[in-house]
């Protein structure tokens, strides 16, 4: 039973996984600029966009390929 409660404590202090990616946005019709994003940066363009499905569709396509 004691390794069981080690083991809860070993996986409480691990940290967390971060996952860094990069989204190349080609030449597009939208008016977005074409290159790379990345972060923060990424999370700027989606929220620029907020108020245009089309625009989020299309980084969503970006993001899926």
């Amino acid at each position: 039973m004691e390794d069981l409660d080690d083991n809860e404590n070993e996986e409480s202090e691990q940290e967390p996984l971060v996952l860094r990616f990069q989204c190349l946005i080609p030449e597009n019709e939208y008016g977005i600029e074409e290159g790379y994003y990345i972060g923060n940066a990424l999370v700027q363009l989606l929220r620029d966009n907020k108020d245009k499905p089309d625009v989020i569709q299309f980084i969503a396509d970006m993001l899926e390929e």
